[in-house]
């Protein structure tokens, strides 16, 4: 009698606390709107996996899955959803201790196969990511070659030709030397075409004076083709040449979206040591834009930036947005220790 009596209190114990939980989740799942059409179909397969065990049942988690996934749920809308299913199914009966068990186990087995499709999408991007990582690795080795190419090779060819028209023009009688004047133009401008083409590619300045030369030279080129004012505070020797590498295209890119979107007239760009590791941040007095909206839309909005992210990720840096319609915006940018939280922003 004195069991029974225990076995009671604790079975009515536990309705109460899944009836509290429940409510908790109900007030979360609210707030999915979109995931609330699945909460119905969801809990009904559930409930009939409770009441008979087996494998077409387990199928249907798969296909409730698999269907929650392709709708771009993620997996705290779709935890929450089987919390909600889990809390009807306890609520529509009083249950004894014994039922209770059987349906937190039963519901935890067919939570496990609805979320193989989770699993499963999880695994192919690993593997994605892994043969991007191999081609962007690639990549930035033929980037290497090509530049040292255009800056070893064709830059000497185009000084040679050079040197070879000043020998010419200097055989030539006075007066006579005006096309050969023109041709060494030309060949000037070559040269700084494939300069300004070397360094795009991969600064050699970069290599030989370090990230805060680098960066400095980043800010003049784009204020001469831009007009643009750019400030840049930068703190010497604080990274490994390649993580100043991936902070140097994350910068470039940056003022790139300036140039292009922004409409400003002032970026301050500055590069320091703090909280144990290195922080950096592109602020512009531009338009600003909305930031919650910046990955919606075609596939190309926001990719330069997410392909920055990835490689920021790569050396355990982080990449975030702050802007405003009106108010301007910064791309910050850190590499170990803790990243500042700000209002507005946006982590990629």
């Amino acid at each position: 009698m004195q069991s029974r009596f225990c076995a009671d209190q604790i079975a009515a114990f536990t309705r109460w606390q899944i009836r509290l939980d429940w409510c908790i989740l109900r007030r979360l799942v609210a707030r999915l709107a979109p995931s609330r059409k699945l909460v119905g179909p969801y809990s009904g397969a559930l409930q009939d996996y409770v009441r008979q065990p087996g494998q077409m049942e387990l199928r249907r988690a798969g296909e409730l899955g698999r269907g929650a996934l392709l709708g771009g749920l993620g997996l705290p809308e779709w935890s929450a959803i089987h919390h909600e299913s889990v809390g009807l199914c306890l609520s529509l009966q009083s249950l004894t201790a014994k039922e209770i068990a059987h349906t937190m186990t039963a519901a935890s087995t067919f939570f496990a196969e609805s979320m193989a499709p989770f699993e499963a999408n999880r695994r192919e991007f690993r593997r994605s990511n892994t043969a991007l990582r191999y081609q962007n690795g690639k990549l930035e080795d033929q980037v290497t070659r090509v530049s040292r190419v255009v800056f070893d090779e064709a830059m000497q060819l185009v000084a040679a030709a050079g040197l070879a028209l000043d020998r010419a023009n200097g055989k030539l009688a006075a007066g006579q030397g005006g096309n050969l004047d023109a041709v060494q133009n030309l060949l000037d401008r070559i040269g700084e075409q494939l300069a300004a083409c070397s360094g795009d590619l991969r600064p050699r300045i970069l290599e030989d004076l370090g990230l805060k030369a680098a960066i400095q030279s980043l800010s003049r080129r784009f204020h001469a083709v831009a007009e643009i004012d750019i400030m840049a505070d930068v703190a010497e020797g604080l990274l490994q040449p390649e993580a100043g590498m991936v902070l140097y295209r994350a910068v470039q890119e940056a003022l790139t979206n300036v140039s292009r979107h922004a409409q400003a007239r002032h970026v301050t760009i500055r590069l320091c040591g703090e909280g144990g590791g290195v922080q950096c941040s592109v602020r512009d007095d531009g338009i600003g834009f909305d930031s919650s909206q910046l990955f919606h839309g075609t596939a190309e909005r926001g990719s330069g930036l997410i392909s920055i992210w990835e490689s920021l990720r790569l050396i355990g840096g982080t990449l975030a947005i702050h802007s405003r319609p009106g108010g301007g915006t910064e791309v910050a940018i850190a590499i170990g220790g803790n990243p500042p939280e700000q209002d507005g922003t946006v982590n990629i």
